[in-house]
């Protein structure tokens, strides 16, 4: 799945012109935003993308 994921960002830059960097930000911060649904509200969330190694790697701290 990854390899789509990073496609499409790459797709989209492409298409609309829209920085991938700003896309990656914009993807990063509504993951997080969404993971800390399932969370308490005091852990920290984290997502880190990757495209150069096209990983995304998303954590919790637990507080």
């Amino acid at each position: 799945m990854s390899k789509e994921f990073f496609d499409a960002v790459k797709a989209i830059e492409a298409e609309k012109g829209i920085p991938a960097e700003y896309l990656y930000e914009k993807i990063s911060a509504a993951i997080i935003v969404a993971a800390k649904h399932d969370y308490n509200g005091k852990d920290i969330v984290h997502c880190d993308i990757d495209p150069d190694k096209q990983k995304i790697k998303v954590y919790v701290e637990k507080m």
